[in-house]
């Protein structure tokens, strides 16, 4: 999905507007993880200078440890910036175009090796590996996840679980692991707002998944605070407990101490004698 500089941070605008409406329950602020960071693109390609020296892969996975949460959004802004430039140039930017690619794949080899996963490397090589028709796919998956985002603000979730629904069944096929997430946490805060909290935890479960395999730290906070609520309203009072407990522990790691204190007295009210 799309990776933006805003200073020196790689963040989505319509995942974060989405995860502003996801953390209205707990009225949690954005952590300061998310805030003003290191320049990771600039360091990362300095690290990754020689493809060829097996030292800069273990440097460039020691780089994604210190900034998990912000990992995804360096290697993306490789693969996103490939797409835009066949889009614009086509076949005549290949040469440049393979570079991109192949340093991202590289820099998503490194975060599976950082974090012990297998699902950067896929939806690297899956990006890279799209045909032109699988691309538009992937752009109108973008753009119905947008639908869906500002359904979700207009206070429509039936239209918003129509349209990240479809973005979700175009993102899967493709491997696209980031949108696949993008559009689970939809549809758990569609079904969440329509009272069918069943569903909203299946999605959000599946969604918070996703996103800690991808280091997506803010996602997966706003992903635990909606399992949290549907799974303590189902009765589901271990689980609830166990998102709560989750919840404080990664708030804590993103000092985020306005959510650490939410989650944590969730946690202790839950478990309670």
């Amino acid at each position: 999905m799309i990776a933006t500089f805003l200073g020196t941070s790689l963040l989505r605008p319509a995942a974060l507007a989405l995860q502003a409406l996801l953390t209205l329950g707990f009225h949690l602020p954005p952590s300061a993880a998310q805030g003003e960071g290191p320049d990771l693109r600039a360091r990362f390609e300095a690290l990754d200078g020689d493809p060829r020296d097996p030292q800069a892969a273990l440097a460039v996975a020691e780089l994604w440890r210190e900034h998990p949460g912000l990992t995804l959004g360096v290697i993306d802004s490789y693969l996103e910036g490939s797409l835009a430039k066949f889009e614009k140039h086509g076949v005549e930017a290949q040469a440049e175009i393979a570079a991109m690619e192949a340093r991202a794949l590289r820099g998503a080899q490194a975060a599976d090796r950082a974090f012990g996963t297998s699902i950067f490397g896929d939806y690297a090589s899956a990006f890279a590996s799209w045909n032109p028709e699988e691309q538009a796919r992937f752009r109108r998956g973008q753009a119905l996840y947008g639908e869906a985002s500002k359904a979700l603000r207009a206070k429509d979730p039936k239209g918003a679980l129509a349209k990240a629904r479809e973005s979700l069944e175009l993102a899967r096929p493709l491997g696209d692991w980031w949108g696949s997430a993008m559009a689970l946490s939809a549809l758990a805060r569609a079904h969440g707002e329509l009272g069918e909290e069943a569903q909203a935890l299946d999605f959000a479960a599946q969604a918070r998944l996703l996103n800690h395999g991808l280091r997506l730290l803010e996602a997966e906070l706003a992903d635990l605070e909606l399992m949290l609520r549907a799974a303590e309203a189902l009765g589901r009072r271990e689980r609830a407990a166990e998102a709560a407990r989750a919840g404080a522990s990664l708030a804590e790691q993103l000092k985020n101490a306005a959510a650490a204190q939410a989650f944590g007295e969730a946690q202790k009210r839950l478990t309670a004698k």
